[in-house]
């Protein structure tokens, strides 16, 4: 009987690699295809616009401080909105002025890594559009999120 859970937890241990392994690379992928979306998306708004920068790891570096700095200035951005949803009644105004912190706490991260990285400079009408951009398309996907439950 020793042999047998021998094997069996052998192959208990070969399932959990197998688990964990498979997960590691679900998530890269995920997180492979939001640094995609969005590197391609500001690449192609910094083409319209006609921003230059350095290189394309240039873009990749501010794609990744903008992240970083949205994780902290998403959470900055419930307070207001918290606080603004108790006083507004209607609908679209709830909306719009959702959008509008949203696309404020945005633009911040935006400047913060614009202005901490050399190779880029970003005009202030870019910024201003793509924090608009960002903050419409998060919106819409937080309502996905809601409509779902």
């Amino acid at each position: 009987m020793g042999e047998l859970d021998e094997v069996s937890e052998k192959k208990g241990m070969r399932e959990k690699l197998i688990a964990i392994a498979t997960i590691t690379v679900l998530l890269a992928i995920a997180f492979g295809l939001v640094i995609g979306f969005y590197f391609f998306g500001f690449a192609g708004l910094f083409n319209l616009f006609d921003v230059k920068y350095d290189t394309l790891f240039t873009i990749l570096t501010f794609i990744l401080f903008v992240l970083i700095i949205g994780i902290f200035t998403d959470i900055l951005a419930k307070v207001p909105r918290i606080i603004f949803s108790r006083f507004l009644t209607g609908k679209y105004t709830l909306i719009v002025c959702a959008i509008m912190i949203e696309a404020f706490f945005s633009w911040i991260a935006i400047f913060t890594a614009d202005e901490l990285l050399t190779g880029l400079n970003v005009p202030l009408t870019v910024e201003l559009v793509a924090a608009l951009i960002v903050s419409i398309a998060e919106y819409l996907l937080d309502q996905d999120d809601v409509g779902e439950k």
